[in-house]
């Protein structure tokens, strides 16, 4: 029985570690005065910070690294950290060892001791820049079609208009929960 638990045991510390390097994320742990007190691989690879320099620091407290540039969402994780609560997909600004802006996200649970005391947090971060960039991009793009002065319909593969900006409404009159899931072909109506 002791044989079977500690090998249950040393497979289980393996799948974790290979989770762990077969991730695009990292993984990272705080101690119970929120002090960071490990960083997985990953995270030198992906920012380009040597962990060691973050070891012993809190997350609100690690220079130029992170920087929670929202007072909002700083106020937000301090509360939940404070309260020991959990946290999902916290969104903010970093910086590489190289100077580079990128966004990160991360998510974290409190980890306590078999007798119930507070061992601190443990969780997950990962870039997200690529997301965050393609979103921008897709907002300005947005704000073109919105703001253009030509028609603009967009419609799905079987022709029914899925949207149109202003400049079509104030043209046609048409408003778009008048159009919505019709053929563009409306338009030739004669109305």
């Amino acid at each position: 029985e002791r044989k079977r638990a500690e090998t249950a045991i040393r497979d289980n510390e393996q799948r974790f570690r290979d989770f762990s390097q077969s991730s695009a994320d990292w993984f990272w742990e705080m101690d119970a005065r929120l002090r960071f007190s490990y960083f997985s691989d990953n995270f030198a690879l992906i920012l380009g910070v040597d962990p060691a320099s973050l070891l012993g620091k809190t997350r609100i407290h690690i220079g130029g690294f992170a920087v929670l540039n929202q007072l909002s969402v700083r106020a937000e994780l301090l509360g939940r950290l404070a309260r020991r609560e959990a946290f999902r997909n916290v969104e903010y600004h970093a910086r590489k060892a190289n100077g580079e802006q990128l966004w990160i996200s991360v998510s974290g649970v409190p980890h306590y001791a078999p007798d119930g005391a507070f061992r601190g947090y443990r969780g997950v971060g990962q870039d997200i820049t690529a997301r965050r960039t393609a979103e921008e991009v897709a907002r300005k793009l947005s704000l073109a079609v919105e703001q253009s002065p030509n028609n603009v319909i967009i419609t799905n593969a079987a022709s029914e208009i899925e949207y149109v900006n202003e400049a079509f409404t104030r043209i046609t009159g048409y408003t778009l929960d008048e159009v919505r899931g019709r053929n563009p072909r409306l338009l030739q109506s004669g109305q």
